[in-house]
């Protein structure tokens, strides 16, 4: 017997604290946030316009579709500039069986040719090919976050779900900007849709802010629950637009004169940009910790 206590007593812990990751910082934020909202923004043009036209579309491009890869592209140059080698790009597709990083780069290759496509000979098979690619771009991103099991705050299931929606929401920030400019038609469609991801987006955030009690997670994003942090996603980035948008469906449904005013059109598409790029800076930079490890000997 005192063979086994004297054993049970060599028993040793040694604790590593939960520390910040340094592998992700600005240039990996910035892919996720070009990439969502070049994806978002090519998806929100593509359902506005089967909802505008039905699937009588072929006769025509998406209206500013080459932008969606362009701003995407610019994301994936930011990407490889990470570790300070960018002709390591190459390799992004090296490791398509295990590496969502790899998958994320195929949806892109499958996405910006059927851009161009279309853009040459219009037609609903092109148009549909880079929606769904822009879709599976989305999804990739969401998944390369998830997928990363030693940072408690990025391996929670909802982390796709968000980047989902919070391409939604850049893509209409990115539709209002450009209609406030004229360049881009703002009717019930485009507006119904903007409204509807923002609102999801919006409640899919409170659910991650509260998505678990454990002293790592609340501790990792103690600063995404900040006074200031709140202010900038949800009163700013989120409730504001909300707001913007209802009011001007609601003229829509009562047949009132399309009055949005331009300012209000630039100062909604600022705020859901803003709003996105705090969250998706947020999770990535601010609340990246590696999980606490309790080592025993």
């Amino acid at each position: 017997m005192s063979g086994f206590m004297d054993n049970q007593e060599m028993v040793e812990t040694v604790v590593i604290s939960s520390t910040k990751q340094k592998e992700w910082t600005w240039p990996a934020a910035a892919n996720f946030i070009l990439g969502g909202a070049g994806a978002g923004f090519y998806l929100l043009s593509f359902l506005n316009m089967v909802f505008e036209h039905g699937m009588s579309i072929a006769n025509q491009p998406v209206l500013f579709g080459m932008l969606a890869p362009m701003i995407m592209g610019l994301g994936f140059v930011f990407l490889v500039t990470e570790a300070g080698r960018p002709f390591r790009g190459r390799y992004l597709l090296c490791h398509l069986q295990k590496a969502w990083i790899s998958r994320e780069t195929l949806a892109f290759t499958f996405f910006a040719p059927a851009v161009v496509l279309d853009q040459l000979f219009p037609h609903p098979f092109f148009k549909t090919w880079a929606a769904l690619s822009a879709l599976a771009f989305m999804i990739t991103q969401g998944f390369i976050v998830y997928s990363s099991r030693a940072v408690a705050t990025w391996n929670v299931s909802i982390m796709p779900l968000f980047f989902i929606s919070s391409g939604f929401v850049s893509g209409s920030g990115m539709a209002l900007l450009l209609a406030a400019c004229g360049m881009l038609p703002i009717g019930g469609g485009l507006v119904m849709i903007a409204l509807i991801c923002t609102i999801i987006n919006l409640i899919i955030w409170i659910f991650y802010l509260q998505w678990s009690s454990a002293i790592d997670f609340q501790s990792a994003t103690e600063a995404l629950r900040r006074p200031f942090m709140i202010f900038i996603v949800i009163a700013i980035g989120h409730a504001f637009p909300i707001l913007m948008l209802l009011l001007f469906q609601i003229q829509l449904y009562i047949g009132m004169e399309k009055t949005f005013p331009g300012t209000f059109t630039v100062v909604s598409g600022l705020a859901v940009t803003i709003g996105v790029t705090a969250q998706k800076a947020g999770i990535v930079i601010s609340s990246g910790y590696i999980r606490k490890i309790d080592l025993k000997f």
